[in-house]
């Protein structure tokens, strides 16, 4: 069977589970034809048609076994599992492998469905089509991906008939209404008792009376006579309609055909379901008619059946639609008489009986805990990533279920599974990524961390959990590592569910890291998304047009060059101007990104230069490392604050930070030193003789020091003002004195006043940069102003 994603799985799930019950209904019909009272009949039509549209189930329904299971032997396939090319395929070394991991020739992903959509692209630049002869495996990729967009358009033509014919109709509708008399309108009045206002409209266009609309019901009536008995008749058929919300389950059904396109019995069952629903509004109208009753109503029925279908998309109840219909309606009301109490009963278990086989059909939603979960990694500033799954021993019920694969460390991981970051930094592990996955317990039984596939040792903190996540430091040093668990895993009620093997790697200050060995992974993403953006629009010569159509894979470029390492993305891109392949509108895009990623240190500032001429004229600015600003002055309450405000505000990584504080007072009580100050803080990064603004901001504090033996002072306490609605609020509360807490009456609104206008710090804050960079040799310097201008503008310092 071909690989579907998820979406595919569900769709053919409900539509798989909708048919058998259907199906069901139609062999029983013979038997229950004029036993079953009409509106029981109904309801089981109505959970067939909810079957198809709720992609709801329990998690061990039969659909969910049938697109989740393995095939003869029965076991679960892993739902989520990827599978890497070479991951459980073959034994390979075990030589190395630490004990405890299991391993064997047996693989751990089942045979049957694949749960992954393949990458053809991906697949074709790696080889992975170079064996096969007959196109198979490629076609089935082919399909396998583009499966859900043939759907899309099945579904959006399918959509678009329906409406389109529904608005022909009203728009013809329109041409011939008149109002109907007050007689008719206060029949129709006494008839809703005073439920729902609706308008009654003749018609001259429409052939049988009918009700349509959902927010603004309209009933009409053929613009003929009609005697009283008649008209009565006609309006309590519609009216029960309109009680039994017959208009919105029309809609449900048109929406349900349109789902499910693909499938003809949908179309079979949407005309059982009409007549459904006329028969079950029959026998609403006359349970409490008069036999004459009876028959004056099925006179009508006749009177008024029409005598040619409305046009596809039209979502009306009509009291009569077709002749063939009419006997059966006619027999029905003949042969209507109330039911026994037994009858009565044994419709009910018969509903209830399709209402249970509905649920234990169910639908294709996950094997959720029939399998592992998936185990997700965040870290500061990085997509959330998943881990591969390796060996595990897993029970679902009765169900156990062992799956054996080669070591984590062999696998092939991919992006999708790599997370980057800065070295001590902290990973967060779960097996929630979104509020709708289900949420496990679990435990460390092992973790080992590689590195070139040898285990590493390194000084960390140890491995917490807060709040059902698990969260691990990683390695200082710059590298490439592998990290591989094995936990025990428990479900939300505290009982075992298995021990799983995990593994995903962990890239450490790669900016700066040698990625040689990595050098097809960044051509590949360069080259498919260019292809890509480069598609279309063929007609534009405007590259800005290309680029407005791909966002995606224009960004995609940048954000994995952010992510993954620059600077070997840039090389690459640079290299392809020095071998002369950045030609045309492939020069104006590798243009652009390298721009984007040289920022500030990209020299040349000419934007009507073609791509061959920037190149020409390019001499990539080099960083120039500076210290972060030091004091210069003797005011002891100054330099301390400087001294603080610095090892508050200093970046963790390259660049130096400039600080310029107001200093709204001091107050010594005890031994204790309290200063008030709004800092204005900002972290630069010099390229050459070019200044780059990374970040700042602006602050209100409260600073309390402790006095030592010697005179001198250390820091006490650091309270910063908090943001949005308690900014004033903690501004008034830290405003106090350093050992009694008592108020400072008038500090708070002299510093929020000052937090409206605070040129002077902005303006010293430029001095100390100046000074700074004079202190240090930097003469001719400017600072680079993206975020004011296009094109950047630089703005003279020194």
């Amino acid at each position: 069977m071909i690989g579907m994603n998820e979406t595919v799985r569900l769709l053919l799930s409900l539509s798989l589970s909708g048919s058998i019950l259907g199906l069901l209904i139609l062999a029983l019909k013979p038997l229950i034809k004029h036993r079953v009272p009409k509106s029981i009949q109904y309801y089981i039509w109505l959970i067939v048609l909810l079957r198809l549209v709720t992609p709801f189930s329990p998690e061990n329904s039969l659909m969910n076994d049938v697109f989740y299971s393995s095939g003869p032997a029965g076991e679960t396939n892993p739902a989520g599992e990827h599978n890497p090319e070479g991951v459980n395929s073959q034994t390979g070394n075990q030589s190395g492998i630490p004990s405890g991991v299991q391993t064997s020739g047996s693989t751990g992903e089942f045979p049957g469905i694949s749960l992954t959509l393949p990458n053809i692209m991906e697949n074709a630049a790696r080889g992975a089509y170079n064996n096969d002869v007959d196109h198979s495996r490629y076609l089935q990729d082919l399909l396998t991906q583009y499966i859900i967009y043939l759907w899309l358009l099945g579904v959006v033509i399918a959509i678009t008939v329906n409406l389109a014919g529904y608005t022909r109709f009203l728009n013809c509708l329109r041409q011939g209404y008149r109002e109907a008399t007050d007689d008719e309108n206060s029949l129709l009045t006494a008839l809703l008792k005073g439920r729902k206002r609706v308008r009654l409209l003749r018609n001259k266009f429409v052939p049988t009376p009918m009700l349509i609309g959902i927010w603004r019901p309209c009933i009409i009536i053929p613009d003929v006579d009609f005697d009283e008995k008649q008209l009565k008749n006609i309006l309590l058929h519609e009216v029960t309609h309109l009680r039994r919300f017959d208009i919105q389950v029309k809609w449900l059904t048109m929406t349900a055909a349109s789902i499910h396109w693909f499938n003809p019995l949908v179309y079979l069952f949407k005309r059982k379901i009409n007549q459904a629903c006329e028969l079950a509004c029959d026998e609403a109208v006359i349970k409490n008619l008069s036999p004459a009753e009876k028959q004056a109503y099925g006179d009508t029925l006749i009177s008024v059946i029409a005598e040619h279908k409305y046009p596809v998309g039209v979502l009306q109840a009509t009291m009569s639609e077709e002749k063939k219909s009419l006997q059966e309606r006619l027999v029905a009301i003949m042969k209507h008489h109330q039911k026994s109490r037994q009858i009565i009963i044994l419709s009910g278990i018969l509903l209830g009986v399709f209402l249970f086989g509905a649920i234990y059909l169910g639908a294709g939603v996950g094997s959720g805990a029939a399998s592992p979960p998936n185990l997700y990694i965040a870290a500061e500033g990085e997509k959330t990533k998943a881990a591969l799954k390796g060996s595990y021993s897993w029970t679902n019920g009765e169900r156990h279920i062992q799956a054996d694969s080669d070591h984590p460390v062999n696998f092939a991981y991919s992006l999708d599974n790599t997370v980057s970051v800065s070295g001590k930094e902290q990973l967060i592990l779960g097996t929630r990524k979104t509020k709708n996955d289900k949420q496990y317990d679990f435990t460390i039984e092992d973790l080992t961390v590689y590195k070139d596939k040898q285990p590493v040792d390194f000084a960390g903190v140890e491995p917490g959990f807060m709040n059902g996540s698990l969260y691990l430091q990683v390695p200082p040093d710059p590298g490439e590592y592998i990290y591989v668990l094995r936990l025990n895993i428990k479900d939300d009620k505290g009982k075992a569910k298995g021990t799983v093997s995990y593994g995903f790697v962990v890239r450490v200050d790669m900016m700066n890291y040698d990625l040689a060995e990595h050098p097809r992974e960044v051509i590949d993403l360069v080259e498919n998304n260019l292809e890509i953006i480069m598609s279309s629009p063929k007609e534009s010569s405007n590259p800005m047009d290309y680029i407005k159509a791909h966002q995606n894979e224009y960004e995609t470029i940048i954000k994995y060059s952010y992510s993954y390492n620059n600077e070997e993305v840039l090389k690459y891109m640079l290299s392809q101007f020095e071998e002369g392949n950045a030609e045309g509108l492939r020069g104006h895009l590798l243009m652009g990104l390298c721009k984007e990623l040289l920022g500030e240190r990209n020299n040349v500032m000419d934007e009507t230069l073609t791509p061959a001429e920037w190149y020409a004229q390019l001499n990539v600015r080099q960083e120039v490392s500076l210290p972060d600003f030091s004091y210069g002055g003797t005011d002891p309450i100054e330099k301390l604050v400087y001294e603080t405000e610095i090892e508050k505000n200093k970046t963790s990584g390259q660049g130096f930070t400039i600080i310029a504080p107001h200093i709204f007072g001091s107050y010594v009580e005890g031994n204790k030193l309290k200063v008030f100050v709004t800092t204005f803080s900002s972290s630069y990064r010099l390229y050459d003789k070019v200044l780059s603004l990374e970040g700042g901001g602006i602050i209100p504090v409260a600073i309390t020091y402790v006095k030592n033996a010697d005179g001198s002072y250390s820091l006490e306490d650091y309270e910063p003002a908090q943001d949005g609605a308690y900014f004033a609020g903690s501004i008034r509360e830290f405003c106090t004195m350093p050992t009694s807490g008592k108020n400072i009456k008038g500090l708070a609104g002299e510093i929020l006043r000052h937090y409206g206008d605070y040129e002077d710090i902005k303006k010293l804050q430029r001095e100390n940069l100046i000074r700074h960079l004079k202190a240090n040799g930097q003469y001719g310097v400017s600072l680079y102003q993206k975020q004011y201008q296009k094109p950047a503008g630089l703005i003279p310092l020194t």
